[in-house]
């Protein structure tokens, strides 16, 4: 059994050498996750909560693998709040296939599981298996050995999962003959190229005949409609005052405008209308 999930260990492999860079690349500055992280569920799948600190550490790591696939690429293009979304998803899928295995009995033995952690390079030194590197690598990415250990034992079923339903898929008979007649098809054909330029200088189009080959065929040039459209919204509360007015504001806006006119000046005017008879 062992030989058999070897051949789908890439993708295990991949994320545990991630984990493993992602820690001596951040150890000169602390731990990549704070002992105080939030770890509130984030998502639940069934009773499985995902933890708002198993989903940092995701960011984090696919962060990691995206800077070494791109070393020029600048930083601030990469936030966590841009990855959060589809590092979520990522881990739901995960649960989902890693409940969907433990359903169908699949499961590694844990000397099977022991094994791969001691042929993991990363783990080593002289190519040996080091212990402290292993307990800093795990403590600093926040697992317990049991932590690890079960996450890894989920990735090497879900492995397992995806390989014996990719594995075991089948053709019918139908299908593989239309296949081999359409895969061992020949067509022979031969063709002509005529350069335009050759003939260009042949051909006299006047005007008249554009105008009548326009008029004949007007739908030709027809286009749906099309319309340019500049305009300004305007809302009532866009030009109200939002301000509070009292009644006093108004009485002593009031009284201003009042002072403002002279009601002291007057006038007489009187005038005699002549007319003709």
């Amino acid at each position: 059994m062992l030989e058999s999930f070897r051949s789908n260990m890439k993708g295990v492999a991949l994320g545990i050498t991630i984990l493993i860079a992602v820690v001596f690349i951040f150890s000169g500055t602390g731990t990549v996750f704070l002992a105080n992280s939030s770890n509130g569920a984030v998502a639940s799948v069934g009773e499985t909560e995902i933890s708002e600190f198993d989903l940092l550490r995701s960011i984090s790591n696919q962060k990691q693998q995206i800077l070494e696939q791109n070393p020029d690429l600048d930083t601030s293009l990469i936030s966590d709040d841009m990855l959060r979304p589809a590092a979520l998803e990522r881990l739901i899928r995960r649960e989902v296939l890693v409940q969907t295995a433990q359903k169908n009995g699949l499961s590694m033995s844990e000397s099977s599981i022991n094994s791969e952690i001691l042929n993991v390079e990363g783990f080593k030194t002289d190519g040996k298996f080091d212990q402290d590197r292993y307990k800093f690598v795990l403590q600093n990415q926040g697992y317990t050995h049991a932590s690890f250990k079960q996450m890894l034992n989920n990735d090497l079923v879900v492995q397992q999962l995806i390989s014996g339903v990719s594995e075991t898929a089948f053709v019918t008979e139908f299908e593989n003959q239309s296949l081999a007649s359409v895969s061992e098809q020949s067509r022979t054909y031969y063709y002509l190229t005529i350069p335009v330029s050759k003939y260009s200088s042949e051909v006299s189009v006047s005007d008249n005949e554009v105008s009548d080959f326009y008029q004949n065929n007007p739908n030709d040039f027809m286009t749906e409609e099309q319309l340019k459209i500049d305009y300004i919204e305007l809302k009532p509360e866009m030009l109200t005052d939002k301000s509070a007015i009292s009644e006093e504001m108004v009485q002593t806006r009031f009284e201003a405008e009042l002072a403002d006119l002279d009601l002291t000046e007057s006038r007489r005017v009187s005038h005699i209308l002549i007319t003709e008879n």
